[in-house]
This record gives C-alpha cells, structure tokens and sequence, in this order.
C-alpha cells in the first residue's frame, strides 16, 4: 500500500500507474505533468491488480496478486497503458 498527501490537487489531473518492466518495475503517481512519487516493485504490472482512491485529500494506492485465471484488471482504461485515473 502507499499513501500520499494530494491535497490540493484536482483529483482529474492524478495519475497511477506502472512504468519499466522486470527488475526495472516502478509505481508512479504524477499530479498533471509532475511525477509525484516513484516506488520500485518486484513484480510484473499484470500479475497484480491496483485500486487507487482519494479521500480527503489522500491518495491510497493498494496492490494485490492478479486474477488467479490471468486476465487483466478490467477496470484498467487502457490495458496498453499500465495505468488508470481515479476520482
């Protein structure tokens, strides 16, 4: 789980997602142009589900093991891009 202060931000403009692939795997939250945080992983971005939720001004990004069958996240807007855009 990570948790970051975003208070302030619009949430429209917040981003999560994942960027390299094996040993080079990293989370990245950006508000707008700005990349926010980045926090290697040890897994690969299909092998996991994320859920990204903002109250109160905190962002609250969980991760946990993919679907047992290895389909992906069907929430995910776009399964090329790694990454989804919460409210």
């Amino acid at each position: 789980m990570l948790a970051a202060d975003i208070s302030g931000a619009d949430p429209e403009t917040v981003t999560v997602g994942f960027s390299g692939s094996g040993d080079d795997t990293a989370l990245v939250v950006g508000v707008g142009d700005r990349e926010l945080e980045r926090v290697d992983v040890p897994w690969e971005p299909s092998s996991v589900e994320t859920d990204a939720r903002i109250k109160n001004g905190v962002l609250t990004v969980t991760v946990s093991s993919g679907p047992a069958d290895g389909e992906a996240d069907a929430r995910s807007d776009d399964p090329g891009s790694g990454g989804d855009r919460r409210d």
